[in-house]
């Protein structure tokens, strides 16, 4: 067994019923870190409120304990974790963070609505639109973004125009301020893994990050060859539990993809 330290996350997204995709990366972080001798952190990534709701909250315990998954730190379930580990109580120290890049110079205000970044860019990959207008801050209807010093990543939201901090810098806060070391995703955050390390490059307080190891797992397909999401309607677990299926599959469907070869982790930035 490795003496080296192993500690890694579940960072469920409390926006939908979990699917199949997501109950394959909560087993393989799982078995990873037990196989490691190492600890998970469960971390539900409630940052932006307006995207919460209960019946979602309340579904992650369910399937956790169905999928038969513990962990060592966090909530014992949706009251605990709403009183004791919701992001929002740290919502503090998110700021402190956000105004440390601004006043390094790091961001820029930015007034673009998502309707005129998809008539600019139809893939909505943010075209700088707002890059040197010296937009205030304080505007309402504005967001922050960091500057882009890499073609790669464009532009990052830092604090949405609904004033909540951005999921990719909730993620880099919390991976560092726990003392993550590894990391197990879908090969879908490849883009989000590369702009959270130029983000973590930005800022002292985050430069951590890139110390973090990353494994990017392929990801599930549904039947017509597209990825498994919440907002496709994908098979939920919710609705497997229903039908009374047996987790067991998933677990098999996992041991087969270690037993093809030991995952290769790779630096958070590469």
């Amino acid at each position: 067994m490795s003496t080296a330290p192993f500690h890694t996350r579940l960072a469920p997204t409390p926006s939908g019923f979990l699917h199949l995709g997501n109950a394959f990366n909560f087993i393989l972080t799982w078995k990873l870190a037990r196989m490691a001798g190492g600890s998970v952190r469960l971390r539900i990534d409630d940052a932006d409120q307006e995207k919460v709701h209960a019946p979602f909250v309340e579904d992650i315990f369910r399937s956790l304990e169905w999928l038969g998954v513990d962990w060592d730190v966090g909530p014992t379930g949706p009251d605990d974790f709403h009183a004791n580990w919701s992001q929002r109580l740290r919502y503090d120290r998110y700021r402190s963070v956000i105004d440390d890049l601004r006043t390094a110079g790091e961001l820029f205000a930015c007034m673009c609505t998502r309707k005129e970044i998809r008539d600019a860019s139809p893939d909505l990959t943010y075209p700088g639109t707002c890059v040197g207008k010296g937009l205030p801050f304080g505007a309402p209807d504005i967001a922050w973004r960091l500057h882009a010093a890499d073609a790669a990543v464009p532009f990052p939201i830092i604090k949405q125009k609904n004033n909540a901090p951005a999921y990719m810098l909730v993620s880099v806060v919390d991976d560092v301020d726990h003392g993550i070391t590894h990391i197990v995703r879908g090969a879908d955050l490849l883009s989000a893994t590369r702009t959270q390390g130029v983000l973590a490059n930005r800022s002292a307080w985050l430069a951590p990050f890139n110390r973090i190891v990353v494994h990017h797992h392929p990801l599930l397909l549904d039947e017509a060859g597209e990825k498994l999401a919440k907002s496709a309607g994908s098979t939920t677990l919710a609705s497997m539990r229903e039908r009374g299926e047996d987790a067991q599959r998933i677990h098999s469907m996992v041991e087969r993809y270690l037993e093809a070869g030991s995952p290769a982790f790779s630096d958070a930035a590469a």
